[in-house]
């Protein structure tokens, strides 16, 4: 990834054939030349496909540029991160808002339909570590901030259950209370009619 002019704001993706020494562009406006942080780009295990970042989106394309597709990803954002699966079927990346500098959204992007699953967010002030582990089934991810390191690993292939507690915590956090104060409410209206009923 480098300017794709001499004065252009703009990146582009370059190949550098080893064989003969030459050098082609595969994309132009991919990435904004002027940010402090340089876009992405990998090649998939096979060699037959090129994933790049550019203001936001995941663009796939042959080596030639060829059959280009872009995935909205992240807007106003930057991607620090982007790795084909071993098995070659999905995308690791990480985006950066500029809206929020120190929150980095991690995710997964389906190489055949382009489907996006974010699996987490998570703060850093330092620097960040990222990749995939046992062969494609796990990420892990490594947090430097001052004083203190996070990790996480994130099993892929374990079914999530962060919908079933937050339904969980909204029940008895906010629905059961609400029909506790609804239902003393009822019973002291109740209680009052039944005492004037008994005055009259």
């Amino acid at each position: 990834m480098a300017p794709d002019g001499r004065q252009s704001p703009t990146n582009g993706l370059y190949i550098a054939n080893l064989h003969d020494s030459t050098v082609s562009i595969a994309v132009t406006d991919a990435g904004d030349a002027r940010r402090d942080w340089p876009e992405r780009s990998d090649w998939n295990p096979s060699g037959d496909r090129i994933a790049c970042s550019s203001f936001g989106d995941i663009i796939l394309c042959d080596p030639d540029g060829g059959n280009p597709f872009r995935i909205a990803c992240c807007e106003n954002g930057r991607c620090s991160h982007l790795e084909w699966s071993p098995d070659g079927r999905d995308i690791l990346y990480d985006f950066i808002s500029s809206e929020s500098p120190r929150l980095a959204h991690v995710g997964i992007l389906h190489a055949s339909d382009g489907a996006l699953d974010e699996i987490f967010a998570a703060s850093f002030q330092n620097s960040y570590l990222l990749s995939w582990a046992g062969e494609g089934t796990r990420v892990a991810y490594l947090i430097e901030n001052r004083g203190y390191d996070n990790g996480f690993v994130v099993d892929l292939e374990r079914p999530s259950r962060s919908r079933p507690s937050i339904m969980i915590s909204y029940i008895l956090f906010f629905v059961l209370p609400a029909g506790c104060i609804a239902w003393w409410h009822m019973r002291s209206e109740n209680d009052q009619e039944t005492a004037k009923e008994e005055v009259r």
